[in-house]
């Protein structure tokens, strides 16, 4: 009988010591409660985002580069998941967003015989900007006729950077 009391007894202390060794353990191996600051990387080139993430002990990945803005240098990070000023772990994986090097190139639409309203709605789904409307004698009131970028006739299917000003000729009425 107290060979099996001194045997549970022994077990009990093993299980407890292996228990509390595995949870220190993996605190350890997991830095628990060891957080970071997740640095502001906004407006950054690709470089300085790199030397920052890497000094904090941050890894990074590029996850898209898809966006272009003017106002931003190109390489420049537009965006980061997890937030500025989160909390994370050491090692965790920061995920860039960054501004292209070129504003992209769209298709023109098909604007013939549309109405200016609908011309409206297709070339800011395209992505490009409406700019000036002139109006000549065409019995089709407010329909386009001729689509201009940059003082010239464009044909439809066209390949123009995207954010571009569509200037349209519409029929006033009038024959």
């Amino acid at each position: 009988m107290r060979y099996l009391i001194r045997s549970l007894l022994i077990a009990l202390v093993v299980i407890i010591a292996l228990f509390f060794g595995i949870d220190k353990g993996l605190k350890a191996y997991t830095y628990h409660n060891r957080m970071l600051i997740v640095p502001d990387l906004t407006g950054l080139n690709i470089n300085q985002a790199i030397d920052t993430l890497l000094a904090k002990e941050l890894r990074f990945e590029v996850i898209d580069s898809s966006q272009y803005f003017d106002d931003i240098p190109a390489h420049s990070v537009i965006e980061q998941i997890p937030s500025p000023f989160s909390q994370v772990k050491r090692n965790r994986r920061i995920y860039l967003t960054l501004n292209r090097v070129n504003q992209p190139y769209v298709t023109v639409p098909d604007l013939i015989q549309v109405t200016r309203r609908n011309a409206q709605t297709i070339l800011k789904a395209t992505g490009l900007e409406l700019g000036d409307i002139t109006y000549v004698d065409n019995i089709g009131k407010d329909m386009v006729l001729q689509i201009i970028h940059n003082g010239k006739t464009i044909e439809v299917g066209s390949r123009i950077r995207k954010t571009s000003r569509i200037d349209l000729v519409l029929g006033n009425g009038n024959e």
